[in-house]
């Protein structure tokens, strides 16, 4: 898509998100799905109007899918800050 590439997302925000013991393995790349949540975040766009068929590759996920990923990393202190940086300076 074309916010962050797919080397920045594996090398300084994967790292930092959570793993939890609970909860479904996503059945697409992770990286896919960051790249949804940051042109949400960026965009302001509301959460239902994700145009999610442009960003994954092989299965499309719906919006609730995305935001249960966003919910489950917002609520851990962590993924606040990578690397110094907020998620708000990031754009």
């Amino acid at each position: 898509m074309g916010i962050l590439s797919k080397s920045t997302i594996d090398t300084w925000i994967i790292p930092h998100l959570t793993v939890g013991s609970r909860g479904f393995d996503p059945t697409v790349p992770i990286h896919e799905i960051i790249e949804a949540i940051l042109h949400r975040l960026k965009t302001g766009c509301q959460w239902r109007e994700l145009p999610t068929k442009q960003f994954f590759s092989d299965t499309i996920l719906s919006w609730n899918t995305v935001f249960y990923h966003y919910n489950k990393w917002i609520g851990h202190p962590r993924p606040k800050q990578v690397a110094g940086l907020k998620f708000g300076s990031i754009f």
